[in-house]
């Protein structure tokens, strides 16, 4: 198949990216650290769960179950090393070796097709979930109840092993977060702890969860992009919204736990970091991992269809809902920041 495929193509991310990263095994990542991070960030979930008041003792329980019985893919999918599931799965794929790049294109991309077509048929198989591990990206995958924190967005800014707990758990953190957050969020919300589509809320509870959602809802909705006459979907945009929102408090309150024992490291060994506390940093990382610029004419083609709110929008409306922040950074009262209502919801 290799000898077939057009070399200017991306092989391991169009045609057979479960099997590309065999490499792994001879130049292995240290993925303890996040793994670790991911357990920490579950429990901070957990216990901010637990706090909720607005949901009945039936679903909370339910929640809680789902949450602990979320997976978590750390790097890579661990099949990759394993020979016998990468022949079972290519098994079916046959590629005759006088085949143009073309026809193989065609070829696997039908095979790709009728596999997702045979999965309407079948029962729902937890642990059936692929990802690139090269993407700089993070994933959560509703019907598998699986985070998947790919090797690509291991490195900085988000993630170095090098940089101060606080710049970790402000940038990797806060996407971990965010990720678990989209289990419990207006679509995730919808899927049962074995990834089914199951309605398992309360009825009062789930009106309460529409009305804190309908906060965020009007919040971002009511925010123009900057420069632009253009404003944010509040609708489409709120699976993200609730995800980076919850993603930041669980992150926030796992690192506040690390510095009230001890384990939150002191200021950053960063110079330029040395005369801010941890937790400024913390915040300050999390905004350092949405820094961009855009032009206006991007932002007039992406803000209608995208499901993210702008970057600037994301990050300071998060920041602005947290009441750490002001006491922080000593904000005015009359700062704009501080204007709008805030919102929560886990």
């Amino acid at each position: 198949m290799a000898r077939s495929i057009d070399p200017t193509l991306h092989q391991c991310d169009d045609f057979y990216q479960f099997v590309c990263f065999g490499w792994m095994k001879e130049h292995p990542i240290s993925e303890y650290d996040v793994a670790m991070m991911v357990e920490k960030l579950k429990e901070s979930f957990l216990e901010m769960l637990s706090e909720e008041t607005w949901i009945d003792e039936k679903t909370k329980e339910q929640a809680r179950e789902k949450a602990l019985a979320m997976r978590q893919f750390v790097g890579y999918n661990p099949d990759i090393f394993n020979q016998t599931a990468i022949s079972i799965k290519y098994s079916t794929l046959d590629i005759p070796q006088n085949l143009s790049s073309w026809e193989v294109d065609v070829r696997v991309g039908k095979w790709l097709a009728d596999n997702a077509y045979q999965t309407l048929f079948e029962k729902n198989v937890l642990g059936d979930f692929e990802f690139l591990a090269s993407n700089v990206n993070a994933y959560y995958l509703s019907t598998q109840n699986t985070i998947a924190i790919p090797v690509g967005i291991l490195q900085s800014p988000f993630f170095n092993a090098t940089q101060s707990i606080a710049q970790n758990y402000g940038a990797i953190g806060t996407i971990i977060g965010h990720e678990i957050t989209h289990g419990f969020d207006n679509s995730g919300a919808q899927y049962d702890m074995d990834g089914n589509l199951r309605n398992w809320w309360d009825k009062t509870t789930f009106s309460n969860f529409q009305t804190k959602t309908q906060c965020f809802v009007d919040q971002y909705g009511s925010q123009r992009v900057e420069n632009l006459t253009l404003k944010v979907n509040g609708n489409m945009t709120l699976g993200e919204n609730i995800a980076d929102n919850g993603g930041f408090r669980a992150a926030l309150k796992a690192f506040q736990k690390l510095l009230r024992t001890n384990q939150g490291g002191s200021r950053s060994s960063a110079p330029e970091l040395q005369k801010y506390t941890p937790l400024q940093i913390f915040f300050m990382s999390y905004a350092y991992n949405w820094c961009a610029i855009s032009r206006p004419s991007y932002l007039l083609d992406s803000v209608p269809e995208d499901s993210h709110s702008p970057n600037r929008i994301r990050v300071n409306t998060v920041i602005s809902n947290q009441p750490e922040f002001e006491q922080l950074f000593n904000c005015p009262k009359n700062s704009k920041m501080l204007d709008n209502p805030k919102c929560t919801l886990w």
